[in-house]
């Protein structure tokens, strides 16, 4: 619709009140969009990846595993229960003589930080040395608690290995998944 203005006064008034009611827009717009990030950054969201209970499970996105904690025995748990301070480099007397945890200590210092590190590179997740060292300390202190309940399950002592070591390359396969999944999410947005 075309119209015609006679009087210039008449036309910069509603072009004076058009040009207003944009800038109105505007700044609602761009209040909308500040709540929106001020929320997004107050609800930050902490995801736990579950699977079966006699697997490692990684609860905390900065690489904290958790080993073989189930939903149940995690959520009865106070948080300060799930913050293990780090272990004397001796092991107890017991420990040291236990072969089993002798060759887990074994995979755990010469295998698994090649076995992190091509993780790393497959899943395209950037590890530093300080987040590495984090993990595999973090997998170290679960170790013998690891060990311990699959005696109590019974399981057989030739099968106590393979089986743990098993399920932390598991565990770190589907922390780098996640986290790979994180970092798609993150550049969708």
């Amino acid at each position: 619709m075309t119209l015609y203005y006679y009087n210039w006064n008449d036309y910069l008034q509603q072009l004076h009140t058009y040009v207003g009611e944009q800038q109105r827009k505007i700044d609602d717009l761009e209040q909308r969009v500040l709540a929106l990030e001020n929320d997004k950054k107050q609800h930050t969201v902490v995801e736990k990846l579950e699977y079966n209970f006699d697997q490692l499970k990684i609860e905390r996105l900065d690489g904290t595993l958790h080993i073989g904690l189930s939903p149940e025995e995690l959520s009865s748990m106070d948080s300060t229960a799930l913050q293990i301070p780090p272990r004397r480099n001796e092991p107890n007397s017991l420990e040291a003589r236990d072969p089993i945890l002798q060759q887990l200590h074994t995979y755990v210092n010469k295998e698994l930080p090649n076995r992190i590190q091509q993780l790393s590179k497959e899943y395209q997740v950037p590890i530093d040395d300080n987040f590495e060292k984090e993990i595999l300390t973090d997998i170290r202190t679960q170790l013998s608690g690891r060990l311990a309940y699959y005696r109590k399950e019974q399981t057989p002592e030739h099968s106590l290995y393979p089986v743990i070591s098993q399920e932390i390359d598991h565990s770190l396969q589907q922390f780098f998944i996640r986290e790979l999944e994180k970092g798609d999410s993150n550049n969708e947005t």
